[in-house]
C-alpha cells in the first residue's frame, strides 16, 4: 500500500513556424524539439525517443497537417513494432491540405521505447 509512484507526462512539437518537415526518402524518427512538458524526463528531444521509466499503461497521440505533392505518413512504434499509423495521400488543386492523427493506449514495461517515424 505504500508503493512509490512515478509521474510521467510529456508534450512535444516539431517546432512550428509553418515550415514543412520532410519529405524523407527513408523512415526517419521524428525529433520533437519543442518540449512543452517533460515530467519524469522520459522523452529525449535529441533522439525523439520516449523511454518508459516504469511499467504501466501510457497514452500517445500523433497529429499532422499536410498538403502538397508528398504523402503524409506517421507511424507510432513501440520497440520497433508498429502500434498505429495515420496517413494521407498527395493533395490536388481541389484538396490542398488535410489534418489527421491517431492515438493509442500502450502497455509498456520499464525501458520500452516509443517513437514516431
Amino acid at each position: 500500500k505504500n508503493k512509490e509512484t512515478t509521474t510521467v507526462a510529456f508534450t512535444a512539437a516539431l517546432g512550428g513556424g509553418g515550415a514543412a518537415y520532410g519529405p524523407f526518402n527513408i523512415a526517419t524518427t521524428l525529433m520533437y524539439k519543442t518540449v512543452i512538458t517533460n515530467i519524469g524526463n522520459a522523452y529525449n528531444p535529441s533522439t525523439g525517443i520516449f523511454t518508459a521509466p516504469v511499467s504501466g499503461l501510457y497514452y500517445f497521440t500523433i497529429f499532422y497537417h499536410a498538403g502538397g505533392q508528398s504523402v503524409a505518413h506517421l507511424t507510432l512504434y513501440k520497440n520497433n513494432e508498429v502500434v498505429v499509423i495515420t496517413s494521407d495521400h498527395t493533395s490536388s488543386e481541389f484538396d490542398t491540405a488535410d489534418n489527421g492523427g491517431n492515438a493509442a493506449f500502450v502497455q509498456l514495461q520499464s525501458r520500452d521505447q516509443v517513437y514516431v517515424r
